[in-house]
């Protein structure tokens, strides 16, 4: 006997950036940065459904562990700014801060950190860290804005 299907439907809050942030998981996939260490949903890795039924309906909380690249390039928007990370790199680390605040997927950086305290030193790294954790606790529609931006602020 063939199953029936279940449709699952999801309602963000008013005001919520669906678009840009439905945009942005498109981004990040074309990107090729993610490789999922368990097996993604049919809908889609990233898919903004996927993620609310995952944690809602199943308890699970989505994880990224970024690499240093990214997370040092997330740390340096905190720090810094954008206006001067124009590379492609940049941008993804944009995108992915600003799709996993949005989507409350958890960004865990400490593997990435323990490489960085391991070539430049612990203070370098604890320094990194507390402006990545400043990052991390942004505000999600500044992420958004920022990662929807016009190309000129940050190309990809």
């Amino acid at each position: 006997m063939a199953e029936a299907a279940t449709q699952y439907v999801v309602q963000f809050e008013e005001g919520f950036p669906r678009a840009e942030v439905e945009a942005l998981g498109v981004e990040l996939m074309a990107a090729g940065i993610l490789a999922p260490g368990f097996i993604p949903p049919s809908a889609g890795l990233l898919q903004l459904e996927a993620i609310v039924y995952a944690k809602d309906e199943q308890g699970y909380d989505t994880v990224v562990l970024p690499d240093r690249n990214l997370v040092s390039r997330m740390a340096r928007v905190a720090r810094d700014g954008h206006a001067e990370l124009r590379d492609k790199t940049t941008r993804s680390a944009v995108a992915l801060m600003a799709y996993c605040q949005a989507m409350q997927v958890l960004l865990e950086p400490s593997i990435a950190f323990h490489e960085l305290g391991f070539v430049l030193g612990n203070s370098i790294g604890r320094e990194e860290l507390a402006w990545f954790r400043a990052a991390d606790r942004g505000a999600v529609l500044d992420w958004v804005l920022l990662a929807a931006g016009p190309p000129e602020r940050l190309p990809s």
